[in-house]
């Protein structure tokens, strides 16, 4: 879900650059944060960047247990 919710980040950063041709303020940024559930913009990302790195190491620990059975 982290990975959809990161995906719908980035493309909504992408659009909003494209329209006003710079980056969103941090006011913008702080209402797109409380539309997903969020206080503010910083503990989303640092959410997203949490659920990154428990992502990856679940997939690391993941292919451990394929290259064992085999």
């Amino acid at each position: 879900m982290k990975k959809d919710i990161k995906c719908l980040l980035t493309e909504v950063e992408s659009k909003l650059v494209k329209r006003i041709h710079e980056r969103p303020s941090k006011d913008a940024l702080d209402r797109l944060a409380l539309f997903v559930g969020f206080q503010d913009w910083e503990s989303f990302r640092k959410e997203l960047h949490e659920g990154e790195d428990l992502y990856a190491e679940d997939g690391d620990s993941n292919d451990a247990e394929k290259d064992a059975k085999e």
